[in-house]
């Protein structure tokens, strides 16, 4: 594939906000960010009280207890597009080797709501991030040639069915397909391969790293 910056930074872009966008994500950034303030709640009470104006709360427990939790939701939407734009992770991703896969015959790639496969070690040798960009294609992301070379020779059929039952199984909403044919497939995977998102991966990424430094975990 081409190696424009700006193209493979804007696709990559595009990437990571399919790995962070869904609504359930931003349970597990909202669980992550109540972690991170009630480790620091005395670092922030210390601010609070030197900031703080004569009509504002006492403390700043009380100060977020006061809020209404949409606003809590809201601020974390309007955080997303940074999330998106996280330079570490897009730069991972810009120096991967992509590719595309193509197949001839009659199978074809489903997609869904939660339409890409990897497991985010994005720096393992043998990662990989594969994303079906039509009935007869996938965009492919991988660290090494044995990797592409896997993936390239892998029989099409049996490759495009395990696809589309880790793409069906980790739908939560929704499944498309080009018609009706493989309705009883998706059926029968539907939501039976449930994945970890990205901010999951993160967020126990972060718990470990705490507990490696000694910090106090939250109940």
């Amino acid at each position: 594939m081409r190696r424009d910056p700006q193209m493979r930074s804007a696709w990559s872009r595009f990437l990571m906000s399919l790995m962070m966008r869904m609504p359930d994500h931003l349970d597990t950034l909202e669980t992550g960010l109540a972690e991170e303030w009630a480790r620091r709640m005395p670092e922030l009470e210390t601010a609070y009280s030197k900031n703080k104006g004569p009509s504002d709360p006492p403390t700043f427990t009380d100060y977020m207890e006061a809020r209404p939790p949409s606003e809590m939701r809201s601020w974390m939407v309007a955080v997303l597009p940074t999330l998106v734009d996280h330079d570490l992770i897009g730069g991972l991703l810009n120096n991967m080797h992509w590719f595309i896969r193509r197949i001839q015959g009659n199978a074809e790639f489903l997609t869904s709501d939660r339409p890409i496969i990897t497991w985010y070690e994005f720096v393992a040798p043998d990662s990989y991030i594969i994303l079906p960009i039509g009935p007869k294609a996938a965009f492919c992301a991988v660290n090494n040639l044995e990797t592409q070379c896997r993936i390239e020779t892998c029989d099409p059929e049996q490759w495009v069915v395990g696809l589309n039952k880790s793409i069906a199984g980790a739908a939560k909403k929704f499944v498309f397909a080009q018609d009706d044919s493989m309705r009883d497939f998706i059926v029968d995977h539907f939501g039976t391969r449930q994945r970890t998102t990205l901010f999951e991966y993160l967020l126990r990424f972060r718990q470990k790293k705490n507990e490696e430094a000694g910090l106090t975990s939250i109940p």
